[in-house]
């Protein structure tokens, strides 16, 4: 797991926080960092997790899409700091995703965040975003239109995260976080998951054409930058609305597939063209430069790095996944 910039520690030691989505894969990171900083953690999901969560946290078993659920939250947790990462996360584009992203990103935050508002005064609200919120969306331009439920729900909730900030004066960022991978990721169906585990077991690993681009941001990175965002929102230092979490660098999926068959077996195959690519899939790069000159914050990890480190994870914990 990460470990934060020092620079944070004094920020967050004995500060109570409140992680939503803890079990998740950018959640569970960043519970481990916020204890090891001397926070006291209380993490929200769900269901519990297959593997426990990190040294102290204390973990909360709610549905936050239940109003009078997450008013009990926030009554009894009273946090100083939240970040709610809780997420249903889905590249479907059919209707039967349409009600699951509804209430998994965007009732639930609206739920939250007025929970929030009645019962608690925390010092900062960081909201997680996604890359695939449309930028500048006008109903009349199918350019910015969202192309998948789940980045409609996204961009709602953004919209209501505004609200609660400008007209409720809740101290709330938004960070929009590009194409997290890392150490610990355990949905198998992600595409370097996929492509590792595949490579790892000798198996072809079957893809789409490969074609499309994303900004690829290594786990330890979004975790640092969560963690300077939470100490901008209140306070001295003046509030930062929204950040980009990213490398501000735009790869294919062609080449991560490409540049891990050359980590992991470099006579090994890729099949592109094997599944079909998802409909009208916008391209957005982090604006690093906006970032860093908000936050002083930069990626510090680069791709192969990155990739390399998540080889050695899977390597050592292929075991896991049958």
């Amino acid at each position: 797991m990460t470990q934060p910039a020092e620079r944070q520690a004094d920020g967050y030691d004995g500060a109570r926080v409140l992680v939503t989505g803890a079990t998740g894969f950018i959640g569970a990171h960043l519970v481990t960092a916020l204890g090891a900083v001397g926070a006291e953690v209380h993490g929200v999901a769900r269901r519990p997790p297959a593997v426990p969560l990190a040294g102290s946290t204390r973990l909360h078993l709610v549905d936050l899409a239940d109003l009078a659920a997450c008013r009990a939250l926030i009554k009894s947790t009273r946090p100083d700091r939240i970040f709610h990462l809780a997420s249903h996360v889905t590249g479907r584009q059919d209707l039967v995703s349409v009600v699951e992203t509804l209430n998994g990103n965007l009732v639930s935050s609206v739920y939250l965040l007025t929970a929030v508002a009645e019962f608690a005064k925390p010092g900062s609200i960081v909201v997680a975003g996604s890359s695939e919120e449309p930028r500048g969306f006008s109903l009349g331009d199918p350019e910015t239109a969202p192309y998948s439920p789940y980045a409609a729900a996204k961009l709602a909730q953004s919209a209501y995260a505004a609200f609660f900030r400008r007209t409720l004066g809740l101290p709330i960022s938004h960070a929009r976080i590009f194409m997290g991978y890392g150490p610990g990721q355990s949905d198998a169906k992600k595409l370097i998951p996929h492509v590792i585990l595949s490579l790892l077991r000798g198996i072809t690993p079957a893809l789409s054409s490969g074609r499309r681009l994303a900004d690829w941001t290594y786990i330890a990175d979004i975790v640092d930058a969560l963690m300077v965002l939470g100490l901008r929102s209140a306070g001295p230092s003046p509030a930062v609305p929204s950040l980009d979490i990213g490398t501000g660098t735009l790869t294919s999926v062609a080449d991560i597939a490409l540049q891990l068959r050359d980590i992991i077996a470099p006579a090994g195959h890729v099949s592109f063209g094997a599944a079909a690519d998802r409909l009208y899939e916008a391209q957005h790069v982090a604006d690093v430069v906006q970032s860093k000159a908000l936050t002083e914050w930069q990626p510090a990890v680069d791709l192969e790095t990155g990739l390399r480190r998540t080889v050695d994870w899977y390597r050592t914990h292929l075991n896991q996944f049958g």
